[in-house]
């Protein structure tokens, strides 16, 4: 990979203040190449844009999270990733669709508190 350069990762308790910032972070760390997507973090080419922001959330992403479920009904039921919450909103909370789920992002207990992007 010579001539790319990459920021470095976040910091591991960083929250984005929205999905459109995190977005943005994914579209950076990203270069187009022959058969793909590279990721610039580790080398990974992915095929497509689902396959890359997948990728990001599953192996560069916030490991401290988890997501609540903002029901009253859920009574606080916790996910463990994006993904997961994510298709519990779709299928059980139609009402919530286009809910920004990093505002449900909380910190998993006994990890380092969470710092929000704009403190860095």
């Amino acid at each position: 990979m010579s001539g790319i350069v990459a920021e470095p990762a976040p910091d591991p308790t960083t929250l984005y203040q929205s999905e459109d910032e995190y977005d943005d972070y994914v579209r950076r760390m990203v270069q187009v190449v022959a058969g793909g997507n590279l990721c610039l973090l580790c080398g990974k080419v992915l095929c497509n844009k689902f396959t890359l922001k997948r990728h990001f959330i599953s192996r560069h992403v916030v490991r401290t999270l988890v997501f609540l479920c903002p029901d009253p009904a859920c009574s606080q039921r916790r996910f463990g990733t994006r993904s997961n919450f994510y298709n519990h909103i779709v299928v059980q909370h139609p009402d919530y669709r286009g809910l920004d789920l990093m505002s449900c992002a909380v910190a998993r207990k006994g990890a380092r508190p969470p710092v929000t992007a704009s403190a860095y």
